[in-house]
């Protein structure tokens, strides 16, 4: 057991380690020889843990992810509590989410957060009966769910200038406008 939490408390602070690199260079210019020295780990300590740079940003996104689907679990609706939580969520995790999605970051997560937004509205949206063809629903969902990530990158730069309350009501008031479109 002992053994088990060491590991857990290595990865979480090389996790943490990269994170910091990102929030000064971008990640395609960390080199794996550049980020052992500013953990201050040796080649043995990274590779018993890490097989690549590319694993530890791979185990960050996995955490977020994993954190992200527990707090919102399956989406039936869009109900004001799992919205609340899965922006509360993101909000607690600012600092990974910015590293992450910033200019520093992989684009592959914006990618994977899109496809994760997609896969959500699809199931929430092929529910209703609609009048909409498949390239239609398609286009539509497609807008969601680069829109939705759209407005979290900029809550998360610009968490300062707007509250989470108001945040969700402007959300809410886009997601209910274009979700009328499906319902026929």
């Amino acid at each position: 057991m002992r053994k088990l939490r060491k590991r857990a408390d290595n990865e979480k602070l090389i996790c943490e380690k990269l994170i910091e690199m990102i929030e000064q260079k971008p990640f395609h210019e960390i080199k794996v020889v550049e980020f052992r020295e500013y953990c201050g780990i040796s080649r043995a300590t990274f590779y018993t843990y890490f097989d690549s740079i590319y694993s530890v940003l791979q185990k960050i996104e996995d955490d977020f992810f994993s954190g992200l689907m527990a707090v919102s679990g399956e989406v039936k609706e869009f109900t004001r509590a799992n919205t609340l939580s899965s922006a509360k969520y993101i909000q607690n995790n600012f600092r990974v989410f910015r590293a992450l999605c910033g200019t520093n970051g992989e684009p592959a997560f914006q990618a994977r957060l899109v496809s994760h937004s997609k896969r959500r509205f699809n199931t929430l949206f092929t529910r209703y009966t609609t009048k909409l063809t498949a390239a239609e629903m398609s286009l539509i969902i497609e807008f969601l769910a680069n829109g939705q990530v759209s407005l979290l990158k900029w809550w998360a730069f610009h968490d300062d200038e707007i509250s989470l309350n108001d945040f969700l009501k402007i959300s809410r008031t886009l997601l209910n406008g274009v979700s009328e479109l499906f319902i026929s």
